[in-house]
């Protein structure tokens, strides 16, 4: 790492848990919406089986997402359980980054230094990812996206170690656990199976081994029982302005343009990519894979930051006629992270020699802590950040879970008394960090029904 002294470290990481807080103490306000209540309610009356075989033939072929679904907590009626899982979803998020670091980084760098770096990297992720409360705090989109993100990076940094020849247990149970997180990831979402076939299509062009072949054809075969899921065609017929290819093509370039300006004028993440400069220089000079490029040039490096917004926006058009949420794109700078900084590496080989890369190594040295600071500051008074401490401290989470709370004591009372409609306020607090997605005043509509079907109520509907 730096010539910063060790003890250091220790105080930065406090600084990096700091900046975490809030993310955690905001769990403690979500609550169900929308999809929550539906998938509960089935969880609640049907079998898992069940439930799962219907939506792959009937609604979607994200075989493993359907089966996750109905395991909402709310089925069990757990709102801690519901809020728990928000909580365990950053916490895998910082273990993922530090499992791939781990995986990449040179043997001789101290643990310390590649749990600062999972925790620096968990910051920017949360601090700007585009949709904090459908990525984190809103189960049923939450578990699908960043747990399939999550789970990849896991599968990463198993493939780093096969390919390294660092086995667990044995070769043979190495690959099978390789396989097994492909066939999990692949029915998780449609953004990571594409991000994944695009992935082993790359590693297997490059290597040409049997190993590259066998995965990448395993992964088609993946993706193929979720393209021509049964289901697929349902869901896709409600979309009437789905599958115009030179639309989907001209706004997927638009959005790749329009995030990749975003993310990159981020405070936090320039700071960051300063600092990361002097660390690349050290293990350039020790690891293989940094010294040669990870083995990709630097027209292609940053082509990648581009490619795998695109890959994100896409589906999304073509499928639907519309980006919609910005749950794919979550998963787009979750990866875009990864790869911005593996594009410095590339890119600060190839201006080795330049004097500018001198300078901006030695004062990121010098200033090292001094950055550092400046950077979690950064990540706290701006982005995600700001929103989440502005909803804390203002009191508009606490409220929200107050207005939400009357609600559920009025749909129990509803429910125990058998009354035909319950009549709900609108709510007035609706923190921007969480997810809120509120019922209407048509008692036909789906988010209506859904919150009926799952307190046992003939109808719900605001006043």
């Amino acid at each position: 790492m730096t010539g910063i002294e060790k003890r250091n470290y220790f105080f930065l990481f406090f600084l990096t848990l700091v900046s975490l807080l809030p993310y955690f103490f905001l769990s403690l306000y979500a609550h169900p919406a929308g999809d929550d209540f539906v998938y509960a309610y089935n969880g609640k009356h049907f079998g898992l089986i069940e439930n799962a075989s219907r939506d792959y033939f009937h609604w979607g072929g994200r075989y493993v997402s359907n089966f996750l679904f109905v395991l909402n907590p709310m089925a069990f009626d757990s709102l801690k359980g519901y809020r728990l899982i928000a909580v365990i979803l950053v916490l895998l998020t910082f273990i993922s980054f530090y499992f791939l670091i781990r995986s990449i980084a040179p043997v001789a760098v101290p643990g310390t230094y590649l749990i600062l770096s999972g925790g620096i990297l968990s910051c920017l992720f949360l601090h700007q990812m585009p949709s904090l409360a459908q990525g984190i705090y809103w189960y049923t989109g939450a578990v699908i996206y960043q747990g399939a993100n999550v789970l990849t990076l896991l599968y990463l940094s198993c493939l780093t170690f096969l390919l390294n020849k660092k086995y667990l247990i044995s070769k043979f149970i190495h690959v099978l656990i390789c396989l097994a997180l492909i066939f999990i990831i692949t029915g998780c979402n449609e953004t990571i199976m594409i991000f994944l076939l695009f992935f082993h299509a790359f590693l297997s062009a490059k290597k040409r081994d049997r190993l590259s072949f066998l995965l990448f054809t395993f992964s088609i075969l993946c993706s193929l029982l979720v393209f021509f899921s049964p289901g697929n065609a349902v869901r896709e017929a409600v979309f009437p302005d789905r599958h115009h290819f030179f639309h989907s093509l001209l706004f997927s370039m638009a959005q790749s343009c329009r995030f990749f300006k975003e993310w990159i004028i981020n405070i936090p993440l320039l700071i960051a990519s300063i600092l990361y400069i002097p660390v690349s220089i050290r293990f350039s000079k020790t690891s293989g894979l940094f010294k040669n490029n990870f083995y990709i040039s630097p027209f292609l490096s940053t082509c990648f930051l581009f490619f795998v917004i695109f890959l994100s926006a896409f589906p999304a058009y073509w499928s639907t006629g519309i980006l919609g949420q910005h749950r794919t794109v979550n998963s787009a700078y979750f990866f875009f992270l990864i790869l911005w900084f593996m594009n410095l590496t590339v890119w600060v080989n190839f201006l080795a020699n330049k004097k500018i890369t001198a300078i901006v190594s030695n004062l990121a040295e010098k200033y090292f802590v001094s950055l550092f600071i400046l950077m979690m500051l950064f990540s706290l008074i701006t982005g995600n950040g700001y929103v989440t401490i502005n909803d804390l401290f203002s009191g508009r989470a606490k409220d929200f879970d107050r207005e939400i709370k009357e609600r559920y004591e009025k749909l129990q009372t509803a429910q125990q008394h058998s009354a035909r409609t319950c009549l709900l306020d609108s709510l007035q607090n609706k923190p921007a960090s969480l997810f809120v997605l509120d019922i209407s005043a048509d008692e036909n509509d789906w988010m209506n029904r859904g919150m009926a079907a799952y307190y046992g109520i003939r109808a719900v509907r605001l006043k």
